[in-house]
């Protein structure tokens, strides 16, 4: 890294400083020149700044940029293009100014047209080009609420040359330009200088409008005056009034429209989210250069790996744990080492191998941890062990199950599949503090449609993700605490871009006996249970995917490395914490006195799921009967034994402990181990997840 940032040669300048985040100040144009204003911006960590694309990010009306910075720069990173949020603040620039572009001056006459606001966007664009050395050409244009207002007015103000692509998000108000009589800021009937030619090239600009289907409140700051009112009673009314007046006004002046019109669903009046949707108009190239669209080969995921390690040798690095039944290695790969004291992380994806989302989302995030700056600090503190693909036959063949028709995420505990003991193995060599499955989940499902009461309808689960934590009543209290606390984390963060979460669930039952779902999880044979009872903080995406086709793949996994991110994100920022926690989980499953659970039944309660009625495209609240996996009622509790006995030929059971990384003494298993909470669930003959069934497994006393 210090090698390239040598080589930039606007390193030495004094406004930009380089990848990563800044701001600089312009007043370079003389209208405005006693009106700076301040420019922050972001520069992706790798790539070529010279020939990256530039969006320009508008603001709304609180003038707030920093969670528009949050938002933009992920993607940024990721699609590798260049952020500049101009901050025109409200003393300088008021609403006549930055929403209305400042066509009229204070005494109330018309401002000659390079006076406008609208130039200023072009020339801070020509500045930053030569600071940086690039040769750009164009820039992107986006603005959401307020700054959609800023956007569409300065494309029809400015003839400019630099525009490539423009999107404007949900404003709640707009100039018309087929409105030859109402006077500016509705219509255009008092403005000079924009005449037919003018009007013709902006309706040629390649430009979305962008409402939501959720934007329909009508706000105290939804402007109400008599003619915002003739435009539609709410923002997305008024988006689709607004696109209708762009091909009245094409038709009228008998030219092609290039404006495109879309309107977003489940996302209300919410700017990082409707940013987080527009990316794919604004930079469609860049985003096919790294997201698929169709499900890779294990070749593929592979090889990509293999490039993203290959210029960061000295923290990362590629092996095979082992080979499938098919004769297929097992990637996996490593970022630090377990002895390097750093916090340990387990990631794994794909351990269905219908389930691609969580395997692009995985060569997303090494590319996030390797090559931007905020992920080379997350590898400061985080060490990781991933597996891309955990069930490369199923994987390869695009089926749920292993190459020997087994359910490896039901097989944690059983290990009916080769596959299993090397997965095994593998987790108990590297001892993760942290362990993080990646899946998804089919939403729709006919007992949705019964339970609802509406048995014709398509009805699915409307919640982008779901995360399945553990409420198994041996699992510490102390990894549950820190479980919830990275899942508050994960729901804010996915909130900051609309992707919208829930807990996981299944629904079951009859028409006779009535509908109820099973809610989030407590058995061991499922991954996010195992891991939580070995004292690792345990957490379990569920990414909706199943059936949906490959072109929402991107989306898919841009959902996961959301939820990814965010936990490791904030893993790192805590990471000695969470290694105190996990290291005193251990010694507290190493007491004696602890009580053990050997059987209890989830707590049932009343609670809302949303659902999504496909034929109608609209969300809608269920209140339904749940049997709450977090809310434990103890059936049988206990003392724990010092030890568990095993019959002495049970060579292939004390095979398995071992290669879960439990202790085992000959023919004993003491229960006073790190991983006493495992053993007891597991062992304890009493226990409803006996694991060892047909063997006379005796729990000793001391």
């Amino acid at each position: 890294m210090c090698l390239v940032l040598l080589m930039m040669p606007w390193l030495a300048s004094a406004h930009i400083d380089g990848p990563g985040e800044g701001v600089f100040t312009y007043a370079g144009y003389e209208p405005y020149t006693d009106r700076p204003v301040d420019v922050h911006y972001f520069i992706p960590s790798d790539g070529n700044v010279a020939t990256m694309p530039i969006l320009f990010v508008m603001h709304g009306a609180d003038r707030g940029w920093r969670y528009l910075m949050k938002t933009w720069r992920q993607d940024a990173q990721k699609y590798r293009f260049i952020v500049l949020i101009p901050v025109f603040t409200k003393e300088l620039y008021p609403v006549e100014d930055y929403q209305e572009m400042g066509v009229y001056a204070d005494d109330g006459s018309l401002n000659a047209q390079e006076r406008t606001a609208a130039f200023l966007i072009d020339k801070m664009f020509e500045w930053f080009r030569d600071e940086i050395g690039g040769q750009q050409q164009h820039y992107s244009f986006y603005g959401h609420s307020a700054g959609g207002q800023f956007v569409h007015r300065a494309l029809l103000l400015n003839d400019s040359p630099y525009v490539e692509r423009a999107v404007v998000g949900s404003p709640g108000w707009y100039t018309f330009p087929d409105n030859r009589e109402a006077r500016y800021p509705y219509g255009v009937s008092d403005i000079p200088y924009i005449n037919e030619n003018d009007l013709r090239r902006f309706l040629a600009q390649e430009a979305w409008v962008q409402v939501s289907d959720g934007d329909t409140l009508r706000e105290t700051f939804l402007r109400k005056t008599p003619e915002a009112e003739l435009q539609g009673c709410n923002r997305e009314e008024r988006g689709k009034a607004f696109y209708a007046s762009l091909w009245k006004a094409a038709e009228e002046l008998g030219v092609e429209s290039g404006w495109s019109f879309v309107d977003e669903h489940d996302v209300a009046h919410h700017s990082s989210g409707m940013g987080k949707r527009a990316v794919k108009y604004l930079f469609p190239e860049q985003m096919r250069r790294v997201d698929c669209t169709s499900v890779m080969t294990p070749q593929e995921v592979t090889g990509r790996l293999q490039r993203l390690v290959e210029g960061h040798k000295d923290v990362a690095r590629m092996d095979v744990l082992g080979q499938t039944p098919l004769g297929q290695d097992i990637p996996v790969l490593y970022i630090g080492d377990h002895n390097d004291g750093k916090l340990r992380v387990w990631i794994e994806a794909a351990l269905h191998g219908n389930e691609p989302a969580g395997v692009l989302t995985v060569c997303q995030m090494v590319d996030f941890l390797l090559n931007s700056i905020e992920g080379q600090e997350v590898c400061s503190r985080l060490s990781f062990m991933i597996l891309p693909m955990a069930n490369v036959d199923g994987y390869a063949n695009h089926d749920r199950l292993s190459g020997t028709g087994n359910d490896l995420n039901r097989d944690q505990a059983t290990f009916s599949d080769t596959v299993t003991w090397i997965l095994k193995r593998a987790y108990a060599s590297w001892q993760p503090e942290l362990a993080i499955d990646i899946h998804e989940y089919r939403p729709m499902r006919k007992d949705f449609a019964l339970m609802c009461n509406m048995p014709d309808a398509r009805i699915a689960i409307g919640k982008d993700i779901l995360l399945l934590p553990s409420g198994h009543p041996n699992v510490d209290p102390a990894i549950r605490a820190l479980n919830d606390t990275l899942q508050r984390q994960i729901r804010r963060d996915l909130d900051a871009v609309s992707y919208t979460h829930g807990f996981y669930f299944t629904a079951t039952g009859n028409e006779q006996d009535g509908y109820f779902i099973r809610k989030d999880g407590g058995n061991p044979r499922s991954s996010t249970t195992f891991q939580a009872l070995t004292n690792a903080v345990s957490l379990f995406f569920e990414i909706k995917g199943i059936g949906l086709d490959d072109d929402l793949l991107p989306r898919r996994a841009d959902v996961g490395l959301v939820a990814l991110r965010s936990a490791i994100c904030k893993a790192a920022s805590i990471a000695p914490f969470i290694k105190e926690q996990v290291s005193l989980a251990d010694l507290r499953a190493c007491e004696a006195n602890r009580p053990l659970i050997a059987q209890s039944h989830p707590k049932e309660i009343q609670t809302e799921v949303t659902f999504e009625n496909l034929e109608t495209g609209r969300f809608f609240k269920q209140r339904v009967t749940a049997r709450d996996a977090m809310q434990q009622v103890v059936d049988v509790e206990k003392a724990r034994p010092a030890y568990y006995l095993l019959p002495h030929d049970a060579l292939c059971a004390k095979e398995r402990l071992q290669a879960m990384g439990v202790i085992v003494e000959g023919d004993r298993v003491p229960v006073g181990q790190p991983l006493g909470n495992l053993v007891v669930t597991l062992l304890e003959p009493e226990s409803q997840h006996f694991a060892f069934q047909g063997l006379e497994i005796k729990a000793v006393e001391k």
